[in-house]
């Protein structure tokens, strides 16, 4: 209605205001996706948040294939901005590592031809287990030889470090998946399920008061909706 259309228009007013004041802003990525998307008018304000401010993408191999095409273009986006873009994952697979510079290279070359600037990129690779570098690459090529030894040298050192756990790899044979039951979870369940239990039978702490034995089982799906269903 009209008598509360000026309180909607300050309600928004100011929502946005804090979208684009706040120092940092912690979102989810709906929130910098139009961005990528610019069918619709909030996309600009989407956009002016990104053209001054870096990007962190959390966990972005968490997400379905179709959904990094389009993240893939907001990273595009932000090297078009001249902004830095950091992936924070400890599973980055190096097809998707690739991928996202290629796209972040193409959208800096675009910021380096109009502003003047180097098209040269400082990739920087840390990890907790030895990484810590950070050179100047200008070409695809170049990258991928960088997060190679990267990977390498992650490797080599969690090696020799003492091993604080061990994981159980579940293979298409033992789930019992085939081809007419790719779609269907219920054989990944069970099987998952039926590796907790061994997990739980053949690795364990015994307590000294009573002589039970302890052991937890952590199990991590990507969605929510695969928590749900099992």
């Amino acid at each position: 209605p009209d008598c509360i259309q000026p309180y909607v228009n300050i309600a928004h007013r100011n929502h946005v205001a804090k979208f684009l004041d706040a120092p940092i802003a912690i979102c989810t990525i709906d929130q910098v996706m139009p961005v990528a998307d610019p069918r619709r008018t909030f996309h600009l304000i989407a956009t002016l948040r990104l053209m001054s401010s870096d990007l962190i993408l959390d966990e972005v191999d968490s997400f379905e294939p179709e959904d990094l095409v389009a993240i893939g273009r907001l990273v595009y986006m932000a090297g078009v901005y001249g902004r830095a873009v950091v992936l924070s994952s400890a599973t980055l697979p190096p097809v998707l590592a690739e991928g996202f510079f290629r796209a972040y290279l193409e959208g800096y070359k675009v910021y380096a031809k109009t502003t003047g600037d180097s098209p040269v990129i400082d990739v920087g690779l840390f990890s907790d287990v030895g990484v810590n570098s950070v050179t100047p690459v200008d070409n695809v090529d170049a990258f991928k030889v960088e997060y190679s030894n990267a990977c390498e040298k992650s490797v080599e050192t969690l090696r020799t470090t003492k091993v604080l756990r061990k994981a159980c790899y579940l293979s298409d044979s033992d789930i019992g998946v085939t081809e007419t039951l790719k779609d269907k979870i219920t054989p990944v369940f069970k099987a998952v399920l039926n590796s907790c239990l061994c997990v739980q039978e053949n690795r364990f702490e015994v307590d000294a008061k009573t002589g039970k034995h302890l052991s937890i089982v952590l199990t991590k799906f990507a969605h929510i909706k695969m928590v749900v269903a099992f």
